[in-house]
């Protein structure tokens, strides 16, 4: 191994140890994974304690209100190994608690470094990487902001871009370090990226080729991907997961585009009538995850329990403006919309049941009135219902805590 990948491994033992495993060819069957959990969770788990059912179907979907209303009763009871609590939720109300145990974090740190290992000529360790991300919750740990940050991010030649507040300034920053050292693979926010390629793009800027560029978070489409391989001149390839189950699924390098290969000694995927994925992560015992729905849509490719594939990840259901006649236009409505001009911060805010606010950050005073006009006719002739619309040119778009653009903020009625 590398010498980065020897560090992590000894930093990192118990997830290095899972890694062997793999590597031994160890059997890792997903029904006895489902069974091994659903056990755990009756005996251990008050919530789950009444389901006297082997068959996971029998198990009741688990969403963020029920979390947030029952929060004590999903915790196990008898777990007593370390456990870390994070949050998940916040750009949709209150945020939602989750306990997750060390073999939760060190089943998904194996996983990940298995996938690249896998995928890539280079591991995530051995590469030189940079970050753009904006989770306060993940910040702290990611940024030299200390001495020992710095000196850990030069040994592991990984580094991490604030982009809470994405401004021109900070475009230029990112150039710079790219530049400067030349990341193998680039990873972030699929829309913070596509805001630096654009800037990239229309100033003309010169910038080091990027073998690898990895998004994550939002919902990738064709237009993006290609754009970014255009301007970063590197293959783009999208990561599926969430902070209440961890890593979930990803394209992979030998694979086709938009099939993503889930990762099924880490979990089990579900799809219900709705094309609602539902999620059983195997591994968090401080704190069971079982069929969460985590408010994405795909079907699958491949139904082999040992291999399931997802095809396109169509984006959070709950991301839509509903106007009083029962009608609800995606939040990917909007993202079409503005895809065409360079405005990549914007937020459709329902401020009431027939009243829009376009809140947008225009750095090329690109968006026109024509734009404007079209946007306005367009929409009030989708929705049939008379629409007051407001416009606000903003400096920039307030992100939620994980540092996510919403970009509706719809009402709930």
């Amino acid at each position: 191994m590398n010498y980065r990948e020897n560090l992590w491994a000894i930093k990192n033992r118990k997830a290095y140890l899972i890694v062997k495993s793999f590597n031994k060819k160890q059997i890792y069957s997903v029904e006895e994974s489902i069974s091994k959990i659903l056990k755990y969770a009756q005996k251990n788990v008050p919530y789950y304690a009444k389901f006297n059912s082997s068959d996971i179907k029998n198990f009741p979907i688990l969403t963020k209100n029920i979390i947030r209303s029952n929060f004590k009763e999903l915790l196990s009871k008898n777990y007593k190994g370390k456990s870390s609590i994070t949050y998940s939720g916040g750009s949709t109300g209150e945020p939602v608690p989750i306990l997750q145990c060390e073999e939760y974090a060190d089943w998904t740190n194996a996983i990940l470094f298995s996938y690249f290992k896998n995928n890539f000529e280079k591991s995530w360790q051995e590469a030189t990487t940079l970050e753009i991300w904006g989770s306060l919750n993940d910040i702290e740990n990611k940024e030299g902001t200390n001495f020992y940050k710095k000196f850990k991010n030069i040994i592991y030649s990984s580094y991490c871009y604030n982009c809470f507040v994405f401004t021109e300034v900070d475009y230029k920053r990112c150039i710079n370090l790219i530049n400067r050292k030349k990341p193998f693979f680039l990873k972030g926010y699929t829309n913070s990226l596509l805001e630096l390629a654009q800037y990239i793009d229309k100033k003309n800027i010169y910038v080091e080729e990027i073998p690898y560029i990895l998004t994550r978070t939002c919902v990738l489409n064709n237009e993006t991907r290609d754009f970014l391989q255009k301007v970063f001149k590197g293959r783009v390839f999208d990561l599926y997961g969430s902070r209440e189950v961890a890593a979930i699924a990803a394209e992979r390098s030998f694979g086709k585009l938009n099939e993503y290969y889930v990762f099924n000694k880490n979990c089990y995927v579900e799809v219900n009538e709705n094309n609602e994925l539902l999620i059983t992560n195997f591994h968090n015992y401080s704190m069971p995850i079982i069929r969460f729905n985590i408010g994405d849509q795909s079907k699958l490719v491949s139904k082999k329990e040992d291999l399931q594939i997802l095809g396109p990840i169509k984006g959070r259901i709950f991301d839509y403006i509903k106007f009083e006649n029962g009608l609800k236009i995606h939040a990917q409505y909007f993202i079409q919309k503005f895809f065409k001009t360079s405005i990549n911060q914007f937020q459709i805010e329902q401020t009431k049941i027939n009243s829009i606010l376009i809140n947008y950050v225009d750095p090329f005073n690109d968006l026109t009135d024509e734009f404007k006009e079209a946007f306005e006719k367009d929409l009030q002739k989708l929705a049939k219902v008379e629409i007051l619309f407001n416009w606000n040119r903003a400096k920039f778009i307030k992100k939620t805590k994980n540092g996510k653009y919403l970009y509706v903020k719809g009402l709930k009625f």
